[in-house]
């Protein structure tokens, strides 16, 4: 069952939906631990007064409504294609020399097309940004950084 399905499926969603027919998929936010295998999950829907229905989903389904930060308005997610499995398993394929530890992943429509913006940590504290499109794992964009040289450009 994907992540979305869970999500369709459960009492407090079709409330939500039943309440708002026009709210839509706006993004999917992931934190994938290799270590502790202790994943977190989270779709969100815009509404049409501009905030953010969140969902988090672990043994039970839980709903916040946020302020939407950014000004901009968050385009429509039609269609989710990669699982959390398969996002891992396209970092191990594109970082396969690296010891990745957690993934920090927000699925957007950017363009026209939905896009995972991926933050990979290994184990030596490096910081490793990917952009993979996720309807067909392509990558797109890769930068590397330290976390040390974040913790320079905050003193």
């Amino acid at each position: 069952m994907t992540l979305l399905t869970q999500l369709e499926s459960s009492k407090e969603f079709k409330k939500f939906r039943e309440e708002n027919k026009t709210a839509y998929l706006c993004a999917e936010f992931l934190i994938l631990d290799f270590e502790t295998n202790k994943d977190s999950f989270q779709i969100d829907y815009s509404l049409e007064d501009e905030k953010i229905a969140t969902f988090s989903l672990g043994e039970k389904v839980e709903m916040q409504i946020c302020e939407n930060l950014g000004k901009n308005k968050l385009e429509e997610i039609k269609n989710i294609n990669l699982s959390p499995e398969e996002i891992k398993e396209a970092v191990v394929s594109h970082l396969k020399n690296k010891q990745v530890t957690k993934i920090i992943a927000v699925l957007q429509n950017l363009g026209g097309e939905e896009i995972w913006n991926l933050t990979c940590i290994t184990k030596g504290l490096a910081i490793i940004r990917l952009k993979i499109r996720d309807s067909d794992s392509w990558l797109l964009e890769e930068k590397d950084t330290s976390l040390f040289d974040i913790v320079k450009r905050v003193k």
